[in-house]
């Protein structure tokens, strides 16, 4: 009797555990097709994301909230350069049926701040502040709830930095409005220090873009100082030769002549040689162009052969490609046209550097031509006409040094790469992509705590 009763008691137990059994199997397996979901962000080509589409619909199938799969795939697509289909996936994960999800509509209000959509970004936005206030089981934990009130103020302040339209200026400021009188005690408490947090990261930025100018500025000067001095050397050697000439010079006509004439030999040859570079430099700028344009076309061309030799697995299920000669072809060509790019822009630099080389030696000469000239009107009173080429070549000078009297603005890479920044929702919002992606794969590699 007794063993009989053990018996029974063994099989109640089996039949109240398999369930149990079933459901941690089944919990194991949707973390399984949400970590192969997140990997496909690894993957490179044309066919990662229809390959992304494949995992998604299999971890959606096995969970039984397809809201943070949809979620995770809406970061995959980011990480695929896929930002329109991401923001879709994002914006149905966060406002679905089965309830507010805060970590999608965060990702999606970031997307349309990006994209500089302000109306909806600032419709997205108000939609999380009405979460915080009246759904706020929509979080898992006080702190994450506590957390985007934060989040909140640092989105509303970035926009208002990044709109400069009249419109868009009140749209924002309105919804600041709305926000610090809808959100109670705590909530508004942690809204404030974001959107404090934002004003005190742009005060930085722009002490950090205006320092980076001002070194640019000062660098600059620097340099056209250093210019002016050289240009201050090369006179006060003209002004040591022509003092040679003139206690080496018997007949100052006879000198004269001569030296007008050497000097026309030598400019007319540096304005032969100068000609001569600028052909060769607009030649060279046609053959960038040109074969920039070439690239594009061939790469066009490699694109449409590789879609259709997807579209052929895809509609026969085979691996066969089409036109791999083609392809094949496409590719050298594609890298000959490459090398030429490069060497036509090492030519134009080069040709660059010659041209302005000859005209550092017509200035000279010239400042040699015109002491000369000074010396010779001095001595026997006679005006010498300045011929076309030399008011050619003076007004080339006249050009440069105007140039180089204009006041440094500092504008160099890095100057404008941080004006750029300034307006650019990342600045402002920190927001990692990959980060986020490595984070749920870590929670999809953890199974849920006993209880849970």
């Amino acid at each position: 009797m007794h063993r009989l009763w053990f018996c029974l008691l063994i099989l109640g137990t089996v039949d109240a555990l398999g369930p149990m059994v079933a459901a941690e199997e089944s919990s194991d397996a949707a973390r399984a097709a949400q970590r192969r979901l997140l990997e496909s962000a690894d993957q490179r080509g044309q066919s990662a994301p229809a390959e992304a589409r494949k995992r998604f619909d299999s971890a959606s199938a096995l969970a039984d909230d397809d809201r943070p799969a949809r979620y995770a795939y809406g970061v995959v697509l980011v990480r695929l350069h896929k930002a329109k289909e991401a923001l879709a996936e994002f914006q149905e994960a966060a406002l679905s049926d089965k309830g507010l999800y805060p970590p999608a509509l965060r990702a999606a209000v970031f997307l349309q701040l990006t994209g500089h959509d302000w109306k909806t970004a600032a419709d997205l936005t108000r939609r999380l502040g009405d979460a915080l206030v009246n759904a706020p089981d929509a979080w898992d934990t006080d702190a994450e709830w506590s957390a985007d009130a934060r989040w909140l103020g640092e989105t509303v302040s970035a926009a208002q930095w990044l709109v400069s339209t009249a419109g868009d200026v009140k749209l924002w400021a309105d919804v600041d409005q709305q926000l610090r009188t809808a959100l109670p005690g705590d909530l508004r408490t942690e809204y404030v220090a974001g959107f404090d947090i934002v004003v005190q990261r742009h005060t930085e930025l722009t002490a950090k873009a205006e320092a980076v100018r001002q070194d640019a500025v000062d660098t600059e000067g620097e340099k056209n100082e250093a210019v002016r001095k050289e240009v201050l050397t090369a006179k006060q050697k003209v002004v040591a030769q022509r003092e040679n000439l003139k206690a080496a010079a018997g007949d100052w006509k006879k000198l004269y002549d001569d030296q007008m004439a050497e000097f026309g030999k030598e400019l007319g040859k540096l304005e032969k040689d100068w000609n001569s570079l600028d052909t060769r430099r607009q030649s060279l700028e046609k053959s960038i162009v040109l074969t920039q344009q070439e690239i594009v076309l061939m790469q066009q061309q490699l694109d449409r052969i590789n879609s259709q030799n997807n579209n052929r697995r895809n509609n026969n299920g085979t691996g066969a490609t089409f036109g791999l000669d083609l392809v094949q072809t496409y590719n050298v060509q594609l890298g000959q046209r490459q090398a030429s790019l490069i060497q036509y822009q090492f030519d134009w630099n080069r040709t660059n550097t010659q041209q302005n080389q000859a005209q550092q030696q017509a200035a000279g000469l010239l400042n040699q031509r015109q002491s000369a000239i000074a010396d010779y009107q001095q001595r026997t009173g006679q005006l010498v006409d300045q011929d076309g080429q030399l008011d050619k070549w003076n007004g080339r000078l006249a050009k440069q040094a105007a140039e180089l009297d204009e006041p440094p603005t500092g504008q160099n890479a890095q100057t404008r790469s941080m004006q750029q920044k300034l307006k650019t929702v990342g600045a402002y919002v920190l927001w990692d992509w990959e980060a986020e992606r490595q984070r749920l794969l870590k929670e999809a590699a953890t199974p849920p705590l006993t209880g849970e």
